[in-house]
């Protein structure tokens, strides 16, 4: 099947629509929770490590530690969960198990 018309020239449209699509969805939509999900979606992901699913089950298990014991004893627990995110983003590129990964290739590469 050939399309007479390339691609690109259908963009402005195919935006138009996925805009018209979102504004419906903010306006119609209560999405607290949607948005809630997804925000511990992505602190699982980026803790443990983008682009794996053992990254995302372990940042998931260390979101909801770090979480559940700090909602406990201290009140602003959200702040220092942002912290623990800026460590692992800026010192560990790859997340925890990424990290992980590398250091058990590392330590098999020396044996």
């Amino acid at each position: 099947m050939r399309v007479s018309r390339p691609i690109y020239e259908a963009l402005p449209w195919l935006y138009l629509a996925a805009g018209a699509a979102a504004l419906a969805a903010a306006w119609f939509v209560n999405a607290s929770l949607w948005s809630n999900l997804l925000v511990l979606a992505g602190f699982a992901a980026l803790i443990g490590g983008p682009g794996s699913l053992y990254g995302a089950l372990i940042g998931g298990v260390l979101y909801m530690v770090i979480s559940n014991y700090l909602a406990s004893y201290i009140p602003r627990w959200e702040m220092f969960l942002g912290v623990a995110l800026l460590i692992v983003i800026f010192r560990f590129r790859k997340g925890v198990w990424g990290y992980i990964g590398d250091k058990f290739k590392r330590g098999t590469e020396a044996a």
